[in-house]
């Protein structure tokens, strides 16, 4: 994905883009569209800015078609690390086109069934499926994995069995995917992709819900208002996904209290809770 000084000839519909500049993704609020395009893509795509810039991120702006290829790649970048996603794809030199092709297949879902939020210069995303009545995941999600997949879908389905097993029944908004460049992490900017939709969630009085890998990105969702609420899962060996649920509006209370999370050691297992009721997540002795 493009770095922000590499964004060619953004600009805003309403009149001639201005020339390329490394702040000028940054002159929008939110509800404007900008014409805008990363690297590989043509022509320019028209996007909405959901979420103003900051003084350190850039805006949040809806993704489209145009995007999926550049979201698979900074998706599979940023999670080839992790060793759950080395026991998935054990082939090094396989890993990140076998990541890039899942998430493609997944992107392409939510871009029907939910939406995805990308920050303005390529350096994170937020996968977003909104969870009805019935589950938003359809069953056949998994069909087009041995293609894009090739000898390693089998594991990836045993990891989506894994997630489905955690997800919970209730309608909600789900994070499927959030992921920032490896080198823009700790700056802010899945954060900033968190709250930009939390604001609409918390409008709405709408759930929302993700499994976030281990526990430094536990803490980090715990003072957004999540909640542990089952066992943390994962290949044996592995980095542990972490279930989490948010009642709208549940970030003002995490701020007034002391998470247990973040006393913790990275070396230390949270406790999990062993049920969870609707509207009733509890972990640790808070809510």
């Amino acid at each position: 994905m493009a770095d922000r000084e590499s964004l060619t000839s953004p600009g805003r519909v309403s009149g001639q883009a201005p020339p390329v500049s490394k702040h000028c993704v940054n002159q929008t609020s939110r509800g404007e569209t900008i014409i805008m395009a990363l690297p590989n893509q043509h022509p320019q795509v028209r996007r909405t800015v959901v979420a103003a810039a900051s003084r350190t991120v850039p805006p949040v702006v809806r993704a489209t078609e145009d995007d999926v290829p550049n979201v698979a790649r900074l998706v599979a970048e940023a999670f080839c690390p992790l060793r759950a996603a080395q026991w998935v794809v054990p082939d090094p030199a396989r890993r990140q086109a076998a990541i890039a092709g899942r998430v493609g297949i997944l992107v392409e879902h939510a871009l029907r069934h939910g939406h995805v939020d990308l920050l303005a210069d390529g350096s994170a995303v937020a996968v977003w499926l909104h969870h009805q009545w019935p589950s938003a995941v359809p069953p056949n999600l998994n069909a087009p994995l041995d293609t894009e997949c090739g000898p390693f879908a089998d594991r990836f389905r045993t990891m989506r069995t894994w997630f489905e097993a955690h997800h919970p029944p209730q309608p909600h908004h789900h994070v499927a995917v959030l992921a920032v460049r490896p080198e823009r992490q700790g700056t802010g900017r899945g954060t900033r992709l968190l709250r930009a939709h939390h604001q609409v969630l918390d409008a709405g009085g709408i759930p929302s819900y993700l499994e976030v890998a281990g526990i430094r990105g536990a803490n980090l969702c715990d003072r957004e208002g999540y909640r542990l609420f089952a066992e943390p899962f994962g290949p044996p060996g592995t980095t542990l996904f972490y279930p989490m649920w948010r009642m709208p509006g549940c970030r003002a209370l995490a701020a007034q209290q002391t998470s247990d999370l973040a006393h913790r050691s990275a070396k230390t297992p949270v406790t999990p809770v062993r049920s969870f009721a609707p509207g009733r997540v509890s972990h640790a002795g808070h809510r």
